[in-house]
């Protein structure tokens, strides 16, 4: 199993803020990924520090914890959240963490995350944790379903239908044509008009070739 990922943000925008983080672990059997979208309308700045503060936990604490388990665990979650709550409240943000196939999921403001399936030959789109609201979601990735985080700029513009259309979980076989698919997604909302942001972070479960 490998972790695959994907960003896309509007050029010359200047209040998102993205990490995203792959790394592999116990001889190349334990993958663990961890991305974080951060949007603050009135600027980067507030937006990077938290990025920086979340990468440090990430590599001071986090990695300890994944060596340890290999899952997302209820002592990963409580290390996590402990840290959470002092992440300031002005700005949107979706932090995602990945270990093994286990994945624990943060999302609050104006951001959306939606499961891409594209299991069984069905292409499948479901939005599960919408705008304005705080939802944490822990669970198991499993092969051909991808996680897609959205800000307002995209899913006031693009339709789950298009979504789906665009980011059928099955052709994104490599990084490369997820940034092409992520890029022709963003032109489309861009071509929409509207003043909101648009940035998206993708990340995919792939069987290992």
């Amino acid at each position: 199993m490998v972790y695959l990922s994907g960003y896309y943000w509007q050029q010359g925008d200047q209040t998102v803020s993205l990490v995203m983080k792959h790394l592999v672990y116990r001889k190349g059997t334990l993958p663990v990924f961890f991305g974080c979208l951060c949007v603050d309308e009135t600027g980067r700045e507030r937006g990077e520090v938290i990025v920086k503060r979340l990468t440090d936990w990430f590599y001071e604490e986090g990695m300890a914890l994944f060596i340890r388990y290999g899952e997302i665990t209820e002592a990963v979650e409580a290390c996590f959240m402990r840290l959470i709550m002092e992440v300031s409240e002005t700005c949107s943000a979706i932090v995602l963490l990945c270990v093994g196939n286990s994945f624990l999921l943060w999302n609050r403001g104006k951001l959306r995350t939606y499961f891409l399936n594209s299991r069984l030959g069905k292409n499948k789109v479901s939005c599960v944790a919408k705008d304005a609201e705080e939802e944490l979601i822990t669970g198991i990735l499993q092969e051909n379903v991808g996680i897609l985080s959205v800000s307002d700029g995209i899913y006031e513009r693009m339709s789950v239908e298009e979504i789906g259309q665009c980011l059928a979980v099955q052709a994104l076989k490599d990084e490369a044509g997820m940034q092409r698919r992520l890029k022709e997604l963003g032109e489309g909302a861009c071509r929409k008009g509207g003043r909101h942001v648009g940035a998206m972070m993708l990340v995919t479960c792939q069987r290992e070739e």
